[in-house]
This record gives C-alpha cells, sequence and structure tokens, in this order.
C-alpha cells in the first residue's frame, strides 16, 4: 500500500490523517507545499499550523516505535551524574544524554532512524 514506507511503517501523514488529527485536504495542502518547496511532511506541517509540535512528536514516536521527550525534559541536562557521549558519537549522531536507567543511559536523538 502507498501509505507505508519501505520499511512497512505508516507514512507519517496518512497515519495523522487515519486517526482524524487531520483532515485528508489539509494532509494534501501539504504534501503540495513540500514537493513544491522540500523538506520534511512533519516540518511543513507545523509551519502550515495544521497540527502542533506536540502531536508532531506524539506521531513521529508512534511511528518510528520509539519513546519521545520535548524540549523542556532536555533542558538543564548537564552534571557528574549525566555520562558524556563522546563528542564525535553525540555530532554524528545529533544526540544528547539526559538521564540514567537501570539498563544505561537513555539519550535523546534527532532522528532515531540514523542509527539503523
Amino acid at each position: 500500500t502507498l501509505d507505508v514506507d519501505a520499511e512497512g511503517r505508516p507514512l507519517l501523514g496518512a497515519m495523522l490523517a487515519r486517526l482524524g488529527l487531520l483532515p485528508k485536504e489539509d494532509l494534501l495542502r501539504a504534501l503540495d507545499r513540500q514537493e513544491r518547496e522540500g523538506g520534511r511532511i512533519g516540518t511543513c506541517l507545523v509551519e502550515m499550523g495544521l497540527v502542533s509540535e506536540t502531536v508532531l512528536l506524539a506521531a513521529l514516536g508512534a511511528q518510528l516505535g520509539v519513546p519521545t521527550v520535548d524540549g523542556s525534559t532536555l533542558e538543564g541536562v548537564a552534571g557528574p551524574e549525566i555520562p558524556r557521549l563522546p563528542e564525535r558519537a553525540a555530532r554524528l549522531l545529533r544526540a544528547v544524554p539526559f538521564a540514567r536507567s537501570p539498563k544505561g543511559l537513555l539519550v535523546a536523538m534527532e532522528s532515531p532512524r540514523s542509527i539503523s
């Protein structure tokens, strides 16, 4: 089906429309803008005021099957209790550690797909 990406995950816009969070007409407008101007569909949706950043973040997390954190969670994250990533790894992955867990270090990444 055309509503999934190469890995079989639902496409973001189609998922938002199916959940009733985005009217199909608005999705088509955003897809048209994306085709004309480039960029990511999520960015287009937010810039056009069609979805909030909060809705986009939740949808992206659901699409990728990963938990999400917002900027307020990452504010002020520092200190000796949070180990640092090597700078090269942090820059390459565009990642920042923000907490410890029993299983290890929790890291926020701009794009979790970048490690696959």
